[in-house]
Order: structure tokens, then C-alpha cells, then sequence
């Protein structure tokens, strides 16, 4: 799979990576792991600077409304999501995925990685007040 993350409960920190070609089924794969191992609330940096998508717009709909639908039936807690890009292509697609997916949680387009872990760190700090 060209998707590997890393949990870190204590933290409750997700962090993904993808490399190379990457599709709407590893994505969806991805996604039922994470709630396998119980990270969804967690804070999550999907960092997409090195992997190529080929998702089609009806594609990344229905992975957000599949996101809406988890938050919305089970009344579960999804935590914020910071997703780092490269390409212009990438950030429109990742714009586009926060437009239909963010619901109830954060969702922010970076083109850093330390853009994106400071963001998330203020959202953490905003959210325990």
C-alpha cells in the first residue's frame, strides 16, 4: 500500500505518509484502520508531498461524505486534520476534500510540515480551553 502512518496514543497523534500512486481504495482502507485502532479523535498530518493521486472528484465526495456519515451515525469525535501537499494539483484536491469533509472537525490545507504541526498544536491548546 503506498499509505504507511504511525499512532502515537499517547499523543494522540496520527501522522500518514504516502509515496507513489495512490488511489480511492487505499484510502478507504486507510481510513477503516484508523478507526480500527480506535485514532479518529486524534490529531492527524496526512502528508501527501510524495505520493501521486489519481481520484477523480466524485471520488474524493464520496470518501468525505463516507467521513460525514462516520461522524454523523455514530456520533463520533473526528480530530482535526492537516494535510501537506507539493503540487498545485495536490492542493486543490486536498481543498476540495476539506470543503466535503471537515463537518464538525478542523481541516486545513499546508504546504509545510511545520505550518501544519503548529496548526495542529494550536487547535489542541484551543480545544482544551
Amino acid at each position: 500500500m503506498p499509505l504507511h502512518w504511525t499512532i502515537d496514543h499517547e499523543k494522540r497523534l496520527l501522522v500518514a505518509t504516502t509515496e507513489g500512486d495512490l488511489t480511492d481504495s487505499d484510502l478507504r482502507a486507510y481510513l477503516q484502520r484508523v478507526t480500527a485502532a480506535g485514532a479518529m479523535p486524534y490529531a492527524k498530518i496526512f502528508d501527501a508531498t510524495k505520493g501521486r493521486s489519481f481520484l477523480k472528484a466524485d471520488q474524493i465526495e464520496e470518501l468525505g461524505e463516507w467521513l460525514q456519515a462516520y461522524m454523523n451515525t455514530r456520533g463520533a469525535e473526528v480530530g482535526p486534520l492537516a494535510i501537506v501537499v507539493a503540487s498545485p494539483e495536490h492542493f486543490v484536491q486536498a481543498e476540495f476534500f476539506s470543503d466535503v469533509a471537515a463537518g464538525r472537525r478542523p481541516v486545513r490545507v499546508f504546504r509545510d510540515h511545520g505550518s501544519a504541526h503548529a496548526w495542529l498544536r494550536e487547535v489542541a491548546c484551543s480545544v482544551g480551553d
